[in-house]
């Protein structure tokens, strides 16, 4: 199956899934990929994707567009299974596979780099070029340290820690 498509190369397992199912839905409906891509929604009822065929406005009665897709599916290394229910297709990811692509990619982002010397994963860029101040735990020298101290430590510790994996400059008075 080719998987060209107008948007930039799918970078995640549910990407290479959505892809998938737009180039089914724009075959089965002579559509294009994007307004299949579109259509697409994370799904309820138990499953991942889900597709309101109105949302396409075509001439035909949503239920027989249903029952063309239905009929139509071909699962392949992301989708498994379709179901129809009313004027919504329902699809299920390949759950072996998603579980695979997500440790996979859990496991690169989480080697060091000479960028991340923790690793990448669980971060991004944005607060780039901002700066905040996280003040946190200054104990009165005068009185005993207790874990109230403690507590707000720990705590400034983990936001300077989370605002910095978000790419922000942080400040930390102490």
């Amino acid at each position: 199956m080719s998987m060209s498509s107008p948007m930039s190369p799918p970078e995640h397992f549910l990407d290479h899934a959505r892809l998938s199912i737009a180039n089914q839905v724009s075959l089965s409906l002579g559509i294009s990929v994007q307004a299949a891509l579109d259509g697409i929604d994370f799904g309820k009822k138990g499953c991942d994707l889900t597709i309101a065929v109105p949302r396409f406005r075509l001439k035909e009665k949503p239920a027989t567009l249903v029952q063309k897709l239905v009929s139509e599916f071909q699962a392949d290394d992301y989708v498994e299974s379709v179901d129809g229910d009313g004027i919504f297709v329902h699809y299920r990811c390949h759950t072996t596979n998603l579980i695979r692509s997500s440790l996979d990619t859990i496991f690169k982002l989480s080697q060091p780099t000479e960028t991340h010397p923790h690793g990448s994963y669980g971060t991004n860029e944005s607060g780039k070029g901002r700066k905040v101040v996280i003040e946190f735990s200054s104990p009165n020298i005068a009185k005993p340290f207790h874990a109230g101290h403690l507590r707000s430590t720990i705590i400034g510790t983990f936001l300077s820690n989370l605002f910095e994996a978000n790419g922000w400059q942080v400040v930390r008075l102490n």
